[in-house]
Formats: C-alpha cells, sequence, structure tokens
C-alpha cells in the first residue's frame, strides 16, 4: 500500500480527545465532618464491579483452512549416501538417495499436487524409503526398482489394482567371457508398522511384489573359427608346381664348316600355381559362462495381520545359458591336392606326384546352465508384537496442521489433533529420537497450556484486544516487511538454486548486506534505548522518597506497638503476632505484583517470602531488600552508555567482521563491544531472575492486605502507603522492564547478526574452496524466524482489524502463495537479488490481504459514515466521595442505559478528563502535598452493534489504560494524568511510525464498561485533608444506526 493510502488509513481511524482540567482548592470542612457522617449507602455506591448477565458475542470466528492433504502437510527428504553408486546394476555418479517422506495424509498418484508419485515410481537411484503418515492412499501401480520401502501409517489404501513393486531391475548385458553371470540382486524390505490395510476385498493380483532379481546371463561363448578356405585349381588341387624344360643348339665358329662339331643345350624354369598350403580344419567351439542365479526375493513385515497371496517373494529367475555353441566349419576344398609336374621340351606333362589332404569340422560344445532356476524365495513375516505407527515425522506434521487448526480458530479440531501428537509422543523412546522428540514434546505443551486455558495460538484470550491500534500494528507491519521479504527470498534461492557457485557466493555476500542493514538499525534503536536511561534515573531517584517515606512509616508503626505494649493498651503476649504482621507489611514492599500470566507460573509466591520474616530479623533489612529490584540497573551508570557504545562500535568494521571465518577470531574482534555490554546483559539477566523470584499475585497480595487491615487499628494507615508504595514501584518497574527487555533484544539481535555474517562467510569459503556446505540449517533457522515474525504481524492486524470495525477476518493466515511465488522465480533462473519487479510481486501476494483491510476499512467508514464524537460530564454522588476518602476504590458503572443512550452503537473511549477538584485541608502543607483521582479502565468492556453486543478484553498483565488529574495543594493547579510522552515516543520508533503526527498508538476501550475510580493522597504528617468531588469529563466516539 502506498503512504497515502497509509495516511488516509490513519486519519479516517484516528480520534483523538484532548483538554486541559481545572481545579478549585477549598478549604473550611472539618475533619469531624467525614468521621461523624452516616454510613456509606452501598445502592449509592458502587465499591466492587457489578455483575452483567449480557446476552454477549464472542468475536472468535473460524477461518478457512488448508485441507489435511495439502502439500504445506508433506515434505521430501533426501539424503545422498555418496560412498555407494551401484544400484539396480547401474552406476549413479552423485551416489544413492535415502528417502523420508512424512506428512499428513499422503496419496500417491500422477498429476497429484503432492508430487510424491513423481519423486518415486520408476527412480533407480534410491536405496530406501520411509513413509511416516496418518493415512497412505496408492492410487497407481508404482515401481521403485531394488529400495527398501518402511512405512508407518494409521491406514495404508490401495485403490482397484494398484501395487508397489520393488523388484530389482535385471542385467542389460550378458557376462563377459570368461566370466560367470553375477547373481540378480537380492529384493529390499518392506516393514509395515500400520494399524489398517484397506483393499478390494476381491483382489486377487499381489498388493506388494519383492521379487528377487534375474541373474544376469552368461556369456554367449565363442563359436569355432572356420578352417581357411583356399583356391581349387581344379579336381582339388589347391597348388601344383611345374617344371618346364627348354633346348637350343650351340655352333662353334671355329668348325662351322664341321658339322658334326654342333652341340645341344637345355636348361628347366619352375613356375607355381596356388598357395604353398593346406585348407585348415575347423576351430572348436569355447562354451559360454555360467549364468547368475536370480536374485533372492525380498522380506516382508508386517505388524498386522495380511493375506500371503496378496505379497509375493519369489526369487529371480536364473540368466540364461548360451546353449549350443558350433564348431568352425572345415576348410574349403576339404580334400586337397599338392600336385609337382613335369613338361619336357617337347610340352609333354608327366605328374612326378599329387599329395592328397584332407580338413576336418571343429567340435561343437554345449554351455553351461544356471546352478538353480531361480533365487530363493523371500520372507515372510507378521510379528506378533505391537508396533506403534507414529512415527517422529507424522507427529511434526500433525502438529504444523494442528497449529494451522489452531491460529484459524478451529478449536475443537485442534484439539483432536494435539490429542494425536500427545498420543504418539508418549510411545517414542526419547534415548532414541533425541532431540526432535524433545522439541516436538515442547512446542506441544506450550500449545496445550494455551488451548486449554482458552487462550488463542498466541496466548490471547479469545476476546482479546490488541493493544496498539489497527493504524500501530499496520506501520508496524509495513516497516518489517521489506526486510523480511528479502531474507526469505534469498534463504530460499541459496538452498535451491541451480545457479554456479560463483552465485551463490554472490548471493551470501547479498544476505551479508542484509544482515548488515540490520545490524545498523539495531544500533539506532539501541541508541535510542539508551537515551532513555536518564530520564528513568531520575524516577528512580524520586522513588527513593517512596521508599524512604515507607521505612518511616515502618518505623513509627514499630514504635507504636512498643508504646501501646507498655502502655498496656495490647496485650503483650500479642506483640509478636503485631510484629510479624508488620514484618508481613514489610515483606510486601518487597514483592512485585503480578497478574495472572497467560503461560507459566510466577516466580514466587508470597509464603516463601514471608519464611524469611521473624523476630530474630531486623525489619529494616527486609524494607533495604526493596531498594535490590533496581540496584542493579542503578549500578551500571548507564547514562554513560551511548558515549561508551559509540567509542566500542567506532573500532567495529562491518568490512573486517565479513572476513572472518571463525568464532573465536569473531569473539576477539568484537571484544570492545562484548566488554562494554556483557556487564549490561549479565545484570539485566540477574534482575530478571530477582524480578521474577519476587513476583507474586496480585490476588494474594490483596488477600494478605486484607487481613492486615482486619488485625488492628495500627495498620490502616500504613497499608495505605503500602498500596501506593506498591503501585509506584509496579508502574516503575514496568517501565524499566520494557526498557531493559528491549536492550537485551536489541544487544542479542546485534550479535546474533555477526554471529550470522561470520558463519555466512565461513561457507563461502568452503564453496569457493571446493569443500562440503551445510548451511542448511543455518538458513532454515533464519527462514523460521521471519515467517513467525510476518504472521505474527499479521495476525496482529487482523485482531485490531476485527476489533475496529467489528467484521470478521476470515482469511487463512499463511505465507504458502508468497513461498509458492518464490519457487517460481528460483526455477526460473533468476539471480540471488530480488528484482524490483519481483519484490512488487512477492510484496504484492501478501499485502494483498492487507490492502483488502484498507479497502474494507474506508468502504465500512464510506457507508456508515465517520463515527461522531461527543462529550458527557459525569458527577460523584455524596456516597461515592464518602467511599473515596475513607480509602474504598469505588466504581462507575458505563454499562448502565443512563450514561449512554439505547441507540448509541459502537461507543468507545477517547479520552478521560478530571475537571474541578474540591479539596479541603487542614494543618501545615509542608514541603509538597498533593490529591490524585485516578481511573482506569479493567481491561474488559463491551460494544454493542445492531441486535448484537461483544465482549472484548486486554490480557490481564498487559498496560492498562488510565486518565486522571493530580491536585496540588500548595499552587491549587490541577495537572492530568496520562501516558508518558517519552514512552509513546519509544513505542513509536520501535514500531515504526514514521513522522506520522498524531498517530493513536493505543487501541481505545468500548464505552460500556466499568472504570475503577481511586483517591491518593501525599500529604505531610499531620496533614487533613478532604476530597469534596470533581467532574469527570468523558470524550468517545459513537454511531448512530
Amino acid at each position: 500500500m502506498n503512504k497515502i493510502a497509509l495516511i488516509l488509513l490513519t486519519f479516517s481511524l484516528v480520534s483523538c480527545g484532548k483538554g486541559e482540567g481545572s481545579g478549585v482548592l477549598s478549604k473550611g470542612l472539618s475533619d469531624e465532618s467525614v468521621s461523624n457522617s452516616s454510613l456509606i449507602d452501598s445502592s449509592k455506591v458502587m465499591l466492587s464491579p457489578k455483575f452483567y448477565e449480557l446476552d454477549i458475542q464472542k468475536f472468535f470466528y473460524k477461518k478457512e483452512v488448508l485441507p489435511s492433504t495439502d502439500k504445506r502437510y508433506v515434505e521430501i527428504q533426501t539424503d545422498h549416501v555418496k560412498e555407494e553408486t551401484k544400484l539396480n546394476n547401474l552406476t549413479h555418479s552423485k551416489g544413492l538417495k535415502e528417502i523420508l517422506i512424512k506428512g499428513k495424509n499422503l496419496i500417491f498418484s500422477p498429476g497429484n499436487s503432492q508430487g510424491l508419485y513423481e519423486q518415486l515410481n520408476n527412480m533407480t537411484d534410491i536405496v530406501k524409503v520411509t513413509i511416516e503418515a496418518e493415512t497412505v492412499d496408492i492410487l497407481e501401480s508404482m515401481k521403485i526398482p531394488n529400495a527398501s520401502l518402511h512405512i508407518s501409517s494409521k491406514e495404508l489404501n490401495f485403490l482397484n489394482h494398484a501395487s508397489i513393486d520393488l523388484t530389482p531391475l535385471g542385467f542389460s548385458q550378458r557376462a563377459t567371457h570368461p566370466s560367470n553371470g553375477e547373481v540378480g540382486r537380492d529384493a529390499g524390505e518392506i516393514i509395515l508398522a500400520i494399524k489398517k490395510l484397506n483393499f478390494d476385498p476381491q483382489r486377487k493380483s499381489a498388493l506388494f511384489i519383492l521379487n528377487g532379481g534375474k541373474g544376469q546371463a552368461g556369456s554367449s561363448g565363442i563359436k569355432g573359427a572356420n578352417g581357411s578356405r583356399m583356391r581349387d585349381l581344379g579336381g582339388g588341387v589347391v597348388f601344383k608346381r611345374e617344371e618346364i624344360e627348354s633346348c637350343e643348339v650351340i655352333d662353334n665358329p671355329r668348325f662351322d664348316r664341321v658339322k658334326v662339331n654342333k652341340r645341344l643345350h637345355c636348361s628347366t624354369t619352375i613356375r607355381t600355381e596356388g598357395t604353398n598350403s593346406r585348407p585348415t580344419n575347423g576351430g572348436n567351439a569355447v562354451a559360454g559362462s555360467r549364468p547368475g542365479l536370480g536374485g533372492k526375493g525380498g522380506e516382508f513385515i508386517s505388524y498386522i495381520d495380511i493375506p500371503r497371496s496378496l505379497v509375493l517373494l519369489q526369487g529371480g529367475k536364473s540368466g540364461q545359458s548360451a546353449g549350443t555353441i558350433r564348431g568352425g566349419n572345415a576348410g574349403s576344398p576339404t580334400i586337397s591336392f599338392h600336385q609337382d609336374i613335369f613338361v619336357n621340351r617337347n610340352g609333354h606333362r608327366v605328374v612326378r606326384s599329387s599329395v592328397r589332404g584332407v580338413s576336418s569340422k571343429g567340435a561343437d560344445v554345449i554351455s553351461p546352465s544356471a546352478l538353480k532356476e531361480s533365487g530363493e524365495d523371500g520372507f515372510f513375516d507378521i510379528s506378533p508384537l505391537i508396533k506403534n505407527w507414529e512415527g517422529l515425522g507424522y507427529l511434526e506434521k500433525e502438529l504444523l496442521y494442528a497449529n494451522d487448526l489452531y491460529i484459524n480458530n478451529h478449536i475443537e479440531r485442534a484439539k483432536e489433533s494435539f490429542a494425536k501428537v500427545d498420543k504418539g509422543l508418549s510411545f517414542l523412546d526419547v534415548r532414541k529420537v533425541g532431540v526432535k522428540s524433545t522439541f516436538l514434546k515442547g512446542a506441544l505443551s506450550e500449545k496445550l497450556l494455551k488451548i486449554n486455558s482458552q487462550r488463542d495460538y498466541y496466548g490471547h484470550s479469545i476476546n482479546w484486544v490488541p493493544n496498539y491500534s489497527l493504524e500501530a500494528n499496520f506501520s508496524k507491519f509495513k516497516t518489517d516487511l521489506d526486510y523480511s521479504l528479502k531474507t526469505l527470498y534469498l534463504t530460499y534461492w541459496i538452498k535451491n538454486s541451480q545457479k554456479s557457485i560463483e552465485s551463490k557466493v554472490e548471493a551470501l555476500e547479498s544476505f551479508q548486506d542484509s544482515l548488515t542493514e540490520g545490524i545498523e538499525k539495531d544500533k539506532e534503536k539501541y541508541e535510542n534505548l539508551i537515551s532513555k536511561i536518564p530520564l528513568l534515573k531520575e524516577k528512580i531517584d524520586e522513588f527513593r522518597v517512596e521508599e524512604e517515606y515507607f521505612a518511616s512509616e515502618v518505623k513509627r508503626v514499630e514504635a507504636e506497638i512498643e508504646r501501646m505494649a507498655k502502655d498496656n493498651i495490647v496485650d503483650r503476649n500479642k506483640v509478636p503476632f503485631l510484629k510479624k504482621a508488620l514484618g508481613t507489611v514489610a515483606a510486601l514492599s518487597n514483592v512485585i505484583p503480578a497478574g495472572k500470566p497467560a503461560l507459566g507460573l510466577i516466580g514466587s509466591s508470597l509464603s516463601i517470602i514471608s519464611n524469611n520474616i521473624g523476630s530474630k530479623r531486623p525489619l529494616m533489612d527486609t524494607i533495604k531488600d526493596a531498594s535490590s529490584i533496581y540496584n542493579n540497573f542503578s549500578n551500571l551508570k548507564l547514562e554513560e552508555s551511548s558515549k561508551n557504545w559509540n567509542e566500542a562500535w567506532s573500532k567495529v568494521k562491518i568490512s573486517r567482521v565479513r572476513e572472518i571465518k571463525d568464532k573465536k577470531e569473531l569473539k576477539e574482534y568484537l571484544s570492545a563491544v562484548t566488554d562494554f555490554s556483557a556487564p549490561i546483559l549479565e545484570s539485566l539477566k540477574e534482575q530478571a531472575k530477582n524480578w521474577k523470584r519476587r513476583e507474586v499475585s496480585s490476588s494474594e497480595i490483596s488477600a494478605e492486605i486484607e487481613k492486615i487491615k482486619s488485625t488492628h487499628e495500627v495498620f490502616k494507615k500504613i497499608v495505605k502507603s503500602l498500596e501506593k508504595f506498591m503501585n509506584k514501584k509496579n508502574a516503575l518497574v514496568r517501565e524499566v522492564n520494557m526498557i531493559q527487555g528491549n536492550i537485551s533484544k536489541t544487544l542479542a539481535s546485534i550479535y546474533s547478526s555477526f554471529d550470522k555474517i561470520s558463519q555466512m562467510s565461513y561457507q563461502k569459503d568452503k564453496l569457493i574452496n571446493g569443500g562440503d556446505i551445510n548451511i542448511t540449517p543455518l538458513l532454515e533457522s533464519l527462514e523460521e524466524e521471519t515467517k513467525s515474525r510476518i504472521l505474527k504481524y499479521h495476525y496482529e492486524v487482523a485482531r485490531a482489524y476485527e476489533y475496529r470495525l467489528l467484521r470478521p477476518y476470515l482469511r487463512s493466515i499463511n505465507l504458502d502463495i508468497v513461498l509458492e511465488k518464490m519457487k517460481s522465480i528460483v526455477s526460473s533462473d533468476q539471480s540471488a537479488h530480488l528484482s524490483s519487479g519481483d519484490y512488487e510481486s512477492l510484496s504484492g501476494l501478501y499485502t494483498s490481504e492487507l490492502s483488502s483491510i484498507v479497502d474494507e476499512t474506508l468502504s465500512e467508514l464510506s457507508r456508515e459514515g465517520l463515527p461522531l464524537q461527543r462529550e458527557k460530564v459525569l458527577q460523584l454522588n455524596k456516597q461515592e466521595v464518602l467511599a473515596l476518602n475513607r480509602g474504598e476504590d469505588i466504581y462507575l458503572d458505563l454499562i448502565s442505559e443512563d450514561v449512554f443512550s439505547r441507540e448509541m452503537e459502537d461507543i468507545r473511549i477517547n479520552n478521560i478528563l478530571v475537571e474541578d477538584m474540591n479539596v479541603s485541608n487542614s494543618g501545615e502543607l509542608g514541603r509538597s502535598a498533593e490529591i490524585s483521582l485516578e481511573l482506569a479502565y479493567s481491561g474488559e468492556s463491551y460494544i454493542r452493534k445492531g441486535d448484537r453486543t461483544y465482549i472484548f478484553e486486554k490480557d490481564t498483565n498487559a498496560e492498562k489504560t488510565k486518565w486522571g488529574a493530580t491536585l496540588d495543594l500548595i499552587s491549587g493547579e490541577i495537572s492530568s494524568i496520562g501516558a508518558s510522552p517519552t514512552a509513546e515516543s519509544l513505542v513509536g520508533s520501535l514500531i515504526g511510525t514514521g513522522n506520522i503526527e498524531d498517530l493513536m498508538l493505543l487501541s481505545r476501550p468500548g464505552g460500556l464498561t466499568q472504570l475503577k475510580v481511586r483517591l491518593r493522597k501525599s500529604l505531610s504528617p499531620g496533614v487533613k485533608s478532604t476530597f469534596e468531588g470533581a467532574r469527570i469529563r468523558l470524550i468517545y466516539d459513537y454511531n448512530i444506526f
């Protein structure tokens, strides 16, 4: 929403009433006129709240919740077993997977939004699947080869012919010669810790299939090599040698005339044809290797009876044999000849020799078969033991579902769901499940305490009114939204993005930037808190005056008791009893009143404190103890803290912190800041313990005071002093506690951010150097913190909206739609830097609901008109004045119809002014003298709209709205009592109201309520003062429909 809309909302809703009172100092009324007056007429004065039996409506509506099958209640955890890479006769370079699926109601079906079927079906790298849920529905046959499956559920349901098949895959190739075939993979196991199995009673086919894997086929053997083939020169001759004779006549020239002298010269040449070798025999065949046996059937264990026929546990079929392997064919020609031939000079051919040769076929062989046709069958067992089906994963999701029911006001269903978690946890062995179980038990206990005490999810009553207004809550939410959404996006991106290492390093640096911004904001907040310390110191010093005065009163009463005993006014035997009562008064001054807490127990009890009271312990020691409620705070000299803090902070460079990867080094570097803040944190811790020990139930204190009042007249005045002392102390404690709590919280946030920045530096270093990274726990803690904070802001805005407009806020409060959008942005390969467009789309998804609040608010105001403001003056009657002077608290009943007209509806009190205080006094006033008339809203009020009357209340331990005025008897001036501007300024800065002036911080009480009125006197001893009356001006908004 833009700033204009916020301003419009603010000025549309804000209605303020401010005014100045006037005082009149009256004299002349004697003390006797009061003491001698008639007794108080209880019919004209209310000394206790009146009980009304109205037909009221509780503004508590059920909101829409997600179905139990929603993917919000489903989680898939994958652990990689990197040491093992082979499964289903395949190699998986990234290792094998163990998958845990936890949820409330799981559905395994193609296309279902839970996406479980696609995660498992036909996946070959899953070694184990564990399923923990209340119900598991198998709607389609599913194969998870070679996996083991453990199911813990109340019900396991199979639709039609759906089944689960864990049979391992076979071998894609035969064995390699000469190795024998490998044995088929053994099937895994199915363990069913279920309470009920549902399937078609007419079903014949198996529900569970755990057959062994097929054995590997033996090698295919080697066929004999064929004999060599040779060229047949004819008649099977493959080689022939021919010797050819040739002759010539040689003449001698010397004897040319003599014919007898001529001579014949002959020679031979050799010629071959074919190959001088024989066709070879065919080679003998080589048999294939032995096939592998089939794998063993799996193990099936169930803790309920299941028909054996519905489970297949057969051994896997053995691998195939290569069968008969043929020998090689004989060489060709089968009968061959080598010939030697002579050819004389006349061409006559003579075969000198012809050598015959014969080639034969190689031998056939038969390959061996597997030793058995199949592997061993598996194991089937119905265990007689009782196994609880409630797994830790299921209980975690059931608790999440119960919380969603609870936060959306489905109380009875939430109780049923919490009961399931409680029952499941009671059966778990804590020694085995450890931290997670302990965490769940703690979380469950917290919720049970709230829901069984009729509290809502955040610990408030079902009629709860947020302490801050709709405007303030809306502003607080808007202030935090920017940081929270960016934090959520970065955590999700780093965990899920497939980007490069460099990109993730850059994202971690962006995260560090975000944390750095948070540190700077916390630093400013801390400095603002420290600036409030001097004002508190002044109030502490003022309280010391009250303490000294009360101590003098205790001394006076102690002396009075001694005097009365001496003068025999009281029995000496009663002196120890009276001193014991006085010791109780002193002890009461040492405690801190506490209302009934929404959760847990009050730190102490009056009986424990009273045990320390005895005649041997001086009363003043007990009184001095009271000062220790602020000693820790006072001794710190925090007025110098701003200077010290700035000096310590100047030594810290965030850039240097981002380079630190070691906790020890970080500690040393931040030593200056640590040394400064350590005593503060330790002191706050000790003071918190001290205050917790001193907390006593307000009702117990009131009962004790009533007992003391009835003990003796001597205690009448000191009891009034005690009540005044306690009220001032309690106000001081609340204010100091708020400052200290915020100091502690802010310092803790700063150190947590420093630590996270350092952790991220360590993770960046691991990423860059190729080491394993395990930043998920850190990111998940950041994500959970951020989500919880956003949801709480949303809840408070919603409740403030309901109270302001008297309209139910029926939208479900969750972040799923935002997280889905983040997932979409991350999967689209976006960078770690959230673009302005993406940020707008994310914030728009969430603030669209809040924007609808603005639209509906403006529409309501437009339809019904702006509320009207009016004033009414009330006057105290004589009986009420009389009761106040006697120290009684009275009640003004604004519910009765003579105060507000019946036609007025939706009445809200803007302000109450006390005017024209009339007081008479006698005696010397002394250094200071004042009388205050205070009005307090009890926290419970009714608002009427149409024919319905609604009841609303603030928490009993919340700060209540108070009004009133103080008349200074010396100057005659009257001053209004109201909220401290410094406190309002602090709250405004903490919730981020910006510069919007006159923004109403606190929610206004309904007009139909009862106001408690008390008269307080601060007078010196001897001064008598009587309150005679005052006017009470109510300023309120209303509508007439």
